[in-house]
């Protein structure tokens, strides 16, 4: 059975801004009170429909730098208040829902070895390995 886990931390913070880690292609989500690392897919639903996905992340190879679906995160995340965040265990995924409406989902895929990774500046660590266990602590 698959265990959900409520990650207050993340409630009343936001998601400031978006960039692609140059080293390990991990997609960053800087929250205003920590970091939200991303290896595997995601996607934002928003009144129902799929709207973005980590596949509209591009890397334009004539201007050598990435393409960032910023005006899309503008319009449902950025500055946009989390009221919910969990993560379910055994299964790997994240799902964080803003007060736009919008619902971030980080979905377990085929990774290698680190599917997401939380960190908060209140001491949260949290990892999800390729098999969808929850790994972690928190410094309070």
């Amino acid at each position: 059975m698959d265990n959900k886990v409520n990650i207050t931390d993340l409630c009343k913070s936001t998601i400031s801004e978006f960039s692609v880690d140059s080293e390990t292609k991990n997609h960053i989500f800087n929250l205003d009170n920590g970091r939200l690392s991303v290896s595997c897919l995601w996607r934002l639903i928003a009144d129902g429909k799929i709207v973005g996905t980590s596949n509209d992340v591009d890397f334009d190879h004539w201007m050598n730098h990435f393409k960032y679906p910023n005006k899309l995160l503008s319009q449902y995340v950025f500055g946009k208040k989390i009221i919910d965040a969990y993560a379910v265990n055994k299964k790997g995924d994240l799902m964080i829902e803003f007060d736009s409406g919008a619902i971030l989902e980080v979905i377990k895929d085929h990774c290698a070895l680190e599917c997401w990774e939380l960190t908060t500046s209140s001491g949260l660590y949290l990892l999800v390995d390729a098999w969808g266990e929850i790994n972690g602590w928190d410094n309070e």
